[in-house]
């Protein structure tokens, strides 16, 4: 009886832990999720429809496929005329904004890449 009481406890640690990980993983996509949904507001706002476009399938692969979604934001950044070299226009008002979602949207999509490394 005693090696089956261990058993549940050592059960119960790893079931108490895959829980905790997996809510960190849903808390970073909806994160992600809701850096993506100002983003492509202030987009849409100031007429950049194609980074608009590019961020809502991002979005709207999030849910489907983490990873491809998450390879998708990634893929915005870095080179000449990436999303890092893009600032809004029409709504300068609201770059300073626009420029902090940017990074946190490059941090945490960055987090979760990680995570999917560990596997």
């Amino acid at each position: 009886m005693r090696t089956l009481g261990s058993k549940l406890s050592q059960f119960e640690g790893f079931f108490v832990t895959l829980v905790r990980i997996n809510l960190e993983k849903v808390t970073e996509i909806n994160e992600i999720e809701r850096v993506l949904d100002k983003l492509i507001t202030l987009l849409n706002e100031d007429n950049q429809k194609n980074w608009a476009e590019w961020f809502l399938k991002a979005k709207n692969l999030l849910r489907e496929d983490i990873e491809s979604s998450i390879s998708k934001i990634l893929g915005a950044y870095g080179g000449m005329g990436s999303f890092n070299d893009t600032y809004l226009t029409k709504i300068t008002r609201k770059n300073e904004n626009f420029s902090s979602l940017r990074t946190q949207l490059w941090e945490l999509a960055m987090e979760v890449k990680t995570e999917f490394r560990k596997k």
